[in-house]
């Protein structure tokens, strides 16, 4: 292995080591104590993301076995058929450049879907509208590591909603 790679890989395991402290912390993302839903709980949740920002929601799926609230995840443009005004559509995108979660935002405009977004800046926090929900995470780190957030702060927001206990 060449002393490049090398560094590379010592650079991403000392990520990966953050994991851990990424959770605690976002407990406390910007946004995360303002959010508020535009009526009822929602009837379905569809988490639009890719890479690490997706896993987060794999990662979650289990947790909401109980509920009689799903959460897809959804890995591609646009949105499923089925997504309707009483979903939420929560847009998740660590560097806010995501053409498929960005994709989605739009479709769910179109479709008077509400949204909530997560991210650490990009094109995502800047297309937030007046009124939607934006979460920030931190910024500077390779998506891939940061997980910690990305996974945190999509349980904070279910928390918030009152679909997780004790969290």
């Amino acid at each position: 292995m060449s002393s490049e790679n090398q560094a590379g890989l010592k650079t991403m395991l000392s990520l990966v080591d953050t994991f851990s402290s990424q959770l605690i912390e976002s407990q406390n993302l910007c946004g995360l104590d303002k959010i508020a839903l535009d009526g009822e709980k929602p009837r379905r949740i569809v988490l639009c993301a890719m890479g690490g920002s997706a896993i987060g929601g794999d990662l979650v799926q289990g947790l909401l076995g109980h509920q009689a609230i799903s959460l897809e995840v959804w890995r591609n443009y646009g949105l499923p058929h089925w997504v309707a005004p009483g979903d939420l559509v929560i847009a998740a995108s660590y560097s806010g450049n995501t053409e498929e979660c960005l994709s989605s935002v739009a479709e769910a405009r179109k479709r008077k879907v509400e949204v909530l977004a997560i991210t650490s800046g990009g094109m995502l926090q800047n297309l937030t509208l007046p009124g939607e929900n934006l979460v920030i995470m931190p910024g500077g780190l390779p998506p891939r590591a940061a997980l910690g957030y990305s996974l945190g702060a999509l349980l904070g927001v279910l928390a918030r909603f009152h679909l997780l206990e004790n969290f």
